[in-house]
């Protein structure tokens, strides 16, 4: 139901169905609240899919690689580069190793906040850390990046 909600993008909706669920006692679980984020994040409220991510901690939920993507895809749409790194690199401590999407959400979020330097650093670390190989989407947003900070 949740991620049905993401189809129209009505985050809302999603939330008071989280909420309906606890009041249940419905246990709630990754997928969840990885679809809920994935919809805050499509209807630009970017903080609550933060907030998701956190109560995600709280409640001892194990996150997984489509979780941070959310999160960081989300502090994307929020122009919040520096949190999107920080997410990005707290991956490390759970042991998860960022996918595709992941990096470009990230990379993204450096287009937006206008940091190209950190957008190239990424693509360093696909190529040379055995990271995913970047694709049309990646390229795209580093190209933007420099252009954007008219660094030619």
């Amino acid at each position: 139901a949740i991620s049905t909600c993401a189809v129209a993008a009505c985050w809302l909706c999603a939330l008071d169905l989280l909420t309906e669920q606890r009041s249940r006692h419905v246990a709630l679980d990754t997928v969840a609240y990885s679809a809920a984020m994935t919809v805050c994040e499509r209807g630009s409220q970017w903080q609550r899919s933060l907030v998701l991510l956190g109560e995600m901690s709280r409640e001892q939920l194990r996150s997984d690689v489509v979780v941070y993507s959310a999160a960081i895809s989300a502090s994307a749409q929020g122009h919040q580069w520096e949190l999107a790194l920080s997410l990005l690199a707290s991956m490390g401590n759970c042991r998860l190793a960022p996918n595709l999407v992941t990096y470009n959400s990230a990379i993204s979020a450096c287009e937006k906040g206008q940091r190209w330097e950190y957008a190239l650093e990424l693509l360093s670390k696909m190529k040379h850390q055995g990271g995913p190989t970047p694709d049309i989407i990646t390229y795209s947003a580093l190209i933007s990046a420099c252009e954007k900070a008219q660094f030619w």
